[in-house]
């Protein structure tokens, strides 16, 4: 897990964010180098993840980086299974705190998809795939240029379950989100990609216990615009009025945190899965084979992260001089 050139596709809802700042802050540093932010419905509209990513970009001051306009919808919608994060993310994915209209003007023409093939095709075995929203990009990507699984170096996915049924901010027996919005892309993906498939799952997420009262008084405090911008999305989802958290749990920046530093995860299972398409209630699920079950794709599952060390790569992303977990 020691990536240099990575492309970042995200549906840019709360935890995005942060988890984008995370990574520009290495980017920043030039510990790794984001070759693309591709853009994907999920959280939001594919129109507002755009817009969130162009927000992330201008506050972090990195508008070089170049952003691609990926799918709208999933490979195949069902209505009964169709779920949105707007309780959470807000309708515009960013807690629906702004009116104004980011500066859009360099997003590219090329599509996500070619654009993907072109730059991993470039840098062929060098570019790895950091996926935090639904994974129709990255599907789209292998059924249109299917030499690209021998290109790509290595795909970390934030998404998925670990135990058979679970609970927690999903409804009992449901798919993790991400999953759930596009099951047969998750298909597609364990069916083709042939080289190492890093999976945080959505119960390592709830068992990360970095604690609330940190993420106000201390990382909340910090005056910069980058915190600024998180207190403000943030606002809705955590507001004392609303909903009572003893801890924070940001998905997509835990998986950010995983990337930078592997050794955040204290304990990495291999698991062999396939994922479950049928079912209505389950659409997306994990379902764990024995490894010689010809369906099971070998998966390396990120377990019992250590708290300190997602704080340090939070105080990073404020500030990466200061905080430089890599000195």
């Amino acid at each position: 897990m020691k990536p240099g050139k990575i492309i970042v596709d995200c549906d840019a809802g709360i935890d995005d964010a942060l988890a984008l700042l995370i990574l520009i802050a290495a980017h920043k540093i030039n510990k790794i180098e984001i070759k693309a932010i591709t853009c994907v419905y999920g959280n939001t509209s594919l129109v507002n993840v755009i817009k969130n990513v162009f927000r992330i970009l201008n506050v972090s001051g990195n508008t070089d980086i170049p952003v691609f306009k990926g799918a709208d919808c999933p490979l195949l919608t069902i209505p009964d299974t169709e779920k949105s994060a707007e309780d959470f993310h807000g309708e515009d994915g960013f807690g629906d705190v702004y009116k104004d209209e980011p500066d859009m003007a360099t997003l590219q023409e090329e599509s996500a998809i070619h654009a993907i093939n072109r730059i991993v095709s470039e840098s062929f075995g060098q570019v790895s795939l950091v996926c935090l929203g639904p994974l129709t990009n990255i599907a789209l990507v292998i059924k249109v240029y299917p030499k690209i699984v021998d290109a790509i170096s290595q795909i970390y996915v934030m998404g998925g379950n670990i135990e058979e049924y679970f609970s927690g901010l999903n409804e009992l027996q449901r798919a993790e989100f991400n999953f759930h919005m596009d099951p047969e892309s998750v298909h597609v993906i364990l069916k083709n990609y042939r080289k190492d498939l890093w999976v945080l799952p959505w119960e390592t997420c709830l068992e990360t216990k970095v604690p609330f009262e940190w993420r106000r008084n201390i990382f909340g405090r910090i005056e910069k615009p980058c915190v600024a911008l998180m207190n403000k999305i943030e606002k809705l989802p955590y507001s004392s009025e609303k909903n009572e958290f003893e801890y924070y749990v940001s998905c997509d920046a835990f998986l950010a945190a995983a990337v930078l530093r592997s050794e955040v995860a204290e304990k990495i299972l291999v698991r062999y899965v396939d994922v479950e398409l049928n079912n209505t209630k389950s659409r997306g699920r994990l379902n764990y084979v024995k490894a010689d079950n010809r369906t099971g794709k070998k998966i390396f599952v990120l377990r019992n992260l250590n708290v300190e060390i997602v704080k340090e790569i939070l105080l990073f992303a404020v500030d990466p001089i200061k905080y430089n977990i890599f000195v």
